[in-house]
């Protein structure tokens, strides 16, 4: 059974009321759980909050706690990656005119996804999965570099 907290204690983990953490409840931005007349916070769930810098993690820890809430949270994190990849990789086409030959090897591979991905190839769970290794080849690409 997975760890529950009170409102107060996934407050204190949050380092914000108790008042704020029912908002985010209320807006599905956060999972809670009624247990008779009171909610309780997963554990998992407070880590997937504050682990919302990488969707990835996000995406992996919402997978793993997949309770009320959590498809929708799914997809909006999922619209961020989409939303966010334009800009990774315009960043990986500018490393691959200046990266060295290795760099520009795997620039290219995920451009060229990138573009199979654009071009609607695929299924449904092809598009779900190139989407996320793009973005994923994208970033691990940049943060070696930079």
């Amino acid at each position: 059974m997975e760890e529950l907290l009170t409102l107060a204690e996934a407050a204190e983990a949050l380092r914000v009321s108790q008042a704020t953490v029912r908002r985010l409840i209320d807006a599905g931005e956060l999972r809670g759980v009624r247990v008779g007349r009171l909610w309780r916070v997963p554990k998992a769930a407070v880590e997937a909050y504050v682990g919302g810098d990488n969707p990835l993690e996000l995406l992996a820890t919402l997978a793993r706690v997949a309770g009320p809430g959590s498809d929708e949270q799914a997809k909006g994190v999922f619209r961020r990656v989409r939303e966010e990849l334009p800009a990774l990789l315009e960043q990986v086409r500018q490393l691959a005119e200046t990266g060295d030959e290795e760099t520009r090897s795997d620039c290219q591979q995920m451009l060229d996804l990138a573009e199979r991905l654009s071009a609607g190839d695929g299924d449904m769970f092809f598009r779900l999965l190139a989407t996320l290794t793009v973005y994923a080849g994208c970033t691990r690409l940049l943060r070696v570099t930079h």
